[in-house]
C-alpha cells in the first residue's frame, strides 16, 4: 500500500513529467497495484484451502464393529498328517493355521469389545456338518459384550465337496442345508432378529435404536444337488428383492440407518473375475441401496483386500481371514462418517506375515514355468516380480507395488510392454490407493 501511494505522490508533485504522462502512470500504478493485490490474496489463501485443510467433522463415536469373511475352518477332525491342510488348496491361504486364526481373531475380540462381530460367509472349508459344529464351539469362546452375526457363501450348505481327508483317503462327510444352518447358526443371528426372510437365510438384525444391520443371503446353492454342480456365484430371489425393498422403505420413512452384508460383491472389484463373484442382480440392488440411502455393503468371497464406489455407495470386499495380510476389518461409527480399517492378525512364536507371504508367493509360483518366449532371459525375474506383487495386490497395499515399479523400472516396463495377461494388468494399475482405510462421510 505504501509503495504506490509513494510513487503517485512524486509524479503528481513533479515538474518535469507532463500532465498526459502523468495520466499514463497513474494508470500504470493503478493496474499493477492491483495485479499484486490480487495475487497476493491468493497466496494469502493457500494455506487455508491447501496446506491445512481443515479436519472432516466426524462427530461423537457411536460404536465399534469388527467384519471378518472367508474364514473357511476345516474340522482337525477330517484331516490328519497323512495329508495335512497345507496341502489341500493352491490358492494362496494358510489352511494349517484356520484353527490358530480364528483364535487369535476371537482373543483380539475379547481385548477389544466391538459391539457386534458379522462373519460375510465360507465359514467352512467344503460346507462339512464338523467343520460348522466346530466354528461355533471357537465361537462360544467370544465375550457376551459382543455379538457375532452370521450368514452363509457359497461353500457352506448343500457341498457336494464335504470330505474327510484321513489316511490319504478322501471319503465324502456329510454337509448341512439351510435349516441345517439356521439352527447351527442360531445364537449367530438366527435367533432374536427383527426380521427373517422366507426365501433365504437373508435377516435383519437391530444394531441400535437407529441402526439395522441387512444380512443378506446371496448364494444359489440350494440348486447344487439338481445342477450336479457346486454354485459359486450369487443373485437375490425376486421375492427376496422385494422384502428387501419393503424394509429399506420402512427404515427410511422412519429414520433408521441401514448397513449391509453379503457374500458376493455389490461392485465389481476386479473386471477378470466379475461372473461368478459380482452379485448377478447387482445393478438392481445398487440402485436400490441409492434409492433407500445405504451407502455402505460389505463382501468377501474374493479373498483380496479392495475398496469399490459408485455414487456414494461403498461396497468393502474383505480379505481372507487365511490369506496373505490375515486381516479383519475395524467399522467405527461417528455421527457424520463410518471410518473403516483392515488390521492384521499376528500369532504367537511366528512371524506371521512372513509365513503367510511366502506361502501366497510360493503357491503362485512353484510349478510355473518362466515365460522366456516372452520374456526372454527376464522371465525368471519377471516371474519373480508377478508373483511377489500378487500378494501385495490381495492385501490391498498398493503402496508397496508401487515402490517396487520404482525400485525396478525396466522389469515393470517389460511386463507392461510384452504382457498378456489381463489379470496382470489388473494389479500393475497406476495411481490405485492402499486399500485398507477409508473415511466416508454420511
Amino acid at each position: 500500500i505504501t509503495m504506490p501511494c509513494t510513487i503517485l505522490a512524486s509524479v503528481l508533485t513533479s515538474n518535469d513529467i507532463p500532465d498526459n504522462k502523468k495520466i499514463m502512470i497513474i494508470l500504470g500504478v493503478a493496474f499493477a497495484s492491483y495485479a499484486i493485490f490480487f495475487v497476493l490474496s491468493i497466496l494469502l489463501l493457500l494455506p487455508v484451502s491447501c496446506g491445512t485443510e481443515k479436519p472432516i467433522e466426524k462427530g461423537n463415536m457411536l460404536d465399534t464393529y469388527f467384519v471378518v469373511s472367508d474364514i473357511h475352518l476345516l474340522s482337525n477332525n477330517l484331516v490328519d498328517g497323512s495329508v495335512g491342510k497345507e496341502r489341500l488348496t493352491n490358492d494362496g491361504r494358510c489352511q494349517e493355521l484356520d484353527y490358530d486364526l480364528v483364535r487369535a481373531l476371537v482373543a483380539k475380540i475379547n481385548e477389544e469389545k466391538p459391539s457386534f462381530v458379522f462373519i460375510t460367509g465360507d465359514l467352512t472349508f467344503n460346507g462339512e456338518k464338523d467343520s460348522h459344529l466346530e466354528l461355533v464351539r471357537l465361537l462360544n469362546q467370544v465375550s457376551s459384550d459382543t455379538k457375532v452375526l452370521v450368514i452363509p457363501g457359497n461353500h457352506d450348505c448343500y457341498n457336494l465337496r464335504s470330505s474327510s481327508y484321513l489316511e490319504s483317503t478322501i471319503h465324502t462327510v456329510d454337509t448341512i442345508d439351510e435349516q441345517e444352518f439356521a439352527s447351527i447358526y442360531r445364537q449367530y443371528g438366527y435367533e432374536g432378529a427383527l426380521f427373517y426372510d422366507q426365501d433365504s437365510l437373508s435377516y435383519i438384525y437391530e444394531l441400535a435404536d437407529n441402526r439395522w444391520a441387512l444380512m443378506l443371503d446371496t448364494n444359489l446353492t440350494r440348486y447344487n444337488y439338481d445342477n450336479g454342480t457346486n454354485s459359486t456365484g450369487g443373485t437375490l430371489p425376486w421375492t427376496t428383492f422385494t422384502w428387501v425393498e419393503e424394509k429399506l422403505a420402512y427404515a427410511q420413512e422412519h429414520g433408521i440407518e441401514v448397513i449391509s452384508f453379503m457374500h458376493h460383491n455389490l461392485i465389481t472389484h476386479n473386471p477378470m473375475f466379475e461372473r461368478q463373484y459380482t452379485l448377478y442382480c447387482a445393478e438392481d440392488v445398487r440402485e436400490l441401496y441409492h434409492k433407500y440411502g445405504v451407502t455402505l455393503n460389505f463382501s468377501g468371497h474374493l479373498h483380496i483386500q479392495d475398496i469399490q464406489e459408485d455414487n456414494g455407495l461403498y461396497d468393502i470386499c474383505d480379505v481372507s481371514l487365511l490369506d496373505y495380510g490375515n486381516r479383519y476389518g475395524v467399522l467405527h461409527l461417528y455421527e457424520k462418517a463410518y471410518e473403516y480399517d483392515a488390521v492384521a492378525l499376528t500369532l504367537p512364536n511366528i512371524d506371521l506375515a512372513e509365513y503367510s507371504f511366502q506361502t501366497f508367493y510360493h503357491k503362485y509360483y512353484d510349478g510355473k514355468e518362466p515365460n522366456t518366449d516372452l520374456y526372454g532371459d527376464k522371465a525368471e525375474e519377471i516371474l519373480d516380480l508377478i508373483s511377489t506383487i500378487n500378494g501385495y495386490y490381495f492385501d490391498g497395499d498398493y503402496t508397496t507395488i508401487a515402490q517396487l515399479r520404482k525400485e525396478n523400472k525396466a522389469l515393470f516396463k517389460l511386463l507392461e510392454e510384452k504382457n498378456t495377461n489381463g489379470y496382470v494388468s489388473t494389479i500393475i494399475e497406476k495411481g490405485k490407493k492402499d486399500q485398507r482405510h477409508i473415511l466416508i462421510l454420511k
